[in-house]
């Protein structure tokens, strides 16, 4: 049985995925459930419980209290054991990142950019335009082209359930995110995963959401 670690290595590898982008097929209009958007609309105040899943097996156990501003697109991450001791603490704004504290296992600066990247992924409207809108596979697509030349395509579901993909300049496939519930607009249970032999799974459970 795999046990749980509080303290791992930096959660940075490189990614490697045979999935690329999929076709859009155009329709006129989308199904209804094609207008819900998983991202915020408002700044809040958000506790999760994560786990994490390393290459090697290894998992790490912690907290997460994110503060996330849509408006400006500002971010600010802790993360801590579950006794309340910080383990990391980083500030994003205006593209720039400001690191308040970081234990020897979490000083790398890709992990900084990686969780920064992240969680815009998770709770940010993406940072382009609108490219297509359409089905593929049987689910409702929302396409953006980003302007880092990546690409993320937001998946509706029947029932519910939505996913976000995120591609890199390639088309190859680096970031999913599977949400499994929303609560209010907000991702309530939701995996992230960087696919490929060195990639690694965030699974994060809202334990408490506070608009600010």
């Amino acid at each position: 049985m795999k046990k749980f670690f509080l303290f791992a290595p930096a959660l940075i590898f490189i990614f490697f995925s045979c999935k690329n982008l999929p076709v859009i097929e155009s329709v006129k209009q989308p199904g209804m459930h094609s207008r819900i958007i998983p991202f915020l609309t408002e700044k809040y105040q958000l506790t999760h419980s994560i786990k994490a899943e390393l290459p090697n097996g290894d998992r790490l156990l912690v907290m997460g209290v994110t503060v996330a501003d849509p408006a400006d697109r500002s971010i600010r991450a802790l993360m801590m054991t579950v006794e309340g001791l910080v383990l990391f603490d980083v500030e994003y704004k205006n593209n720039a990142v400001i690191v308040n504290r970081a234990i020897p296992n979490f000083k790398s600066s890709d992990f900084t950019r990686a969780l920064i990247d992240d969680l815009k992924l998770i709770y940010f409207v993406p940072h382009g335009g609108l490219a297509e809108r359409g089905i593929s596979e049987g689910s409702d697509v929302t396409r953006y082209s980003c302007k880092d030349g990546t690409t993320v395509d937001v998946i509706a579901e029947e029932g519910g359930q939505m996913k976000i993909n995120k591609y890199d300049r390639n088309n190859s496939l680096i970031r999913i995110v599977d949400i499994f519930l929303m609560k209010e607009q907000l991702p309530e249970k939701f995996e992230l995963t960087a696919p490929g032999i060195f990639g690694y799974s965030l699974y994060m459970e809202l334990v408490n959401a506070e608009r600010l």
